[in-house]
């Protein structure tokens, strides 16, 4: 298990690149109001943990294991999910800190308004050791 945290604007970019293109769940979602916490439950290929699995023709086969993760932002005073498009799973495209208003606004691929009004920036990207399923890679 690994735990990053992230307590800066200038760290933003650094928290993009660790989930951008990972899935989440908009029903899974949970704000705990009396921890001022928000918490996005999410899984990412870990494709450094990959094992060989094989050939087929050229393409070489890889078993990527996908890890249960999550995103919890701290001191969230309220927030706003808007799921119009329902497809149930998103992918995070890039989080952005708007400190004129306090809020981070979490972007994502099919449209989704998530935004968390904050007292500040205070994140963790906690990714765990449990595999929740395992996917089949072809490479060159």
């Amino acid at each position: 298990m690994t735990i990053e945290r992230i307590q800066s604007s200038e760290e933003i970019g650094k928290l993009n690149r660790l989930i951008h293109d990972c899935f989440f769940s908009a029903e899974k979602i949970v704000y705990n109001k009396e921890e001022s916490t928000l918490v996005i439950p999410y899984k990412r290929e870990a494709v450094e943990r990959g094992e060989p699995a094989g050939r087929a023709l050229f393409l070489k086969k890889q078993r990527v294991p996908v890890i249960a993760c999550f995103l919890r932002i701290h001191r969230v005073r309220n927030y706003i999910l808007e799921d119009t498009e329902r497809v149930g799973e998103y992918d995070f495209n890039e989080v952005e800190y708007e400190p004129g208003n306090g809020s981070l606004v979490i972007t994502t691929g099919i449209p989704l308004k998530l935004e968390a009004e904050v007292e500040g920036i205070d994140i963790e990207v906690e990714e765990t050791d449990e595999v929740i399923e395992e996917k089949i890679k072809r490479t060159l």
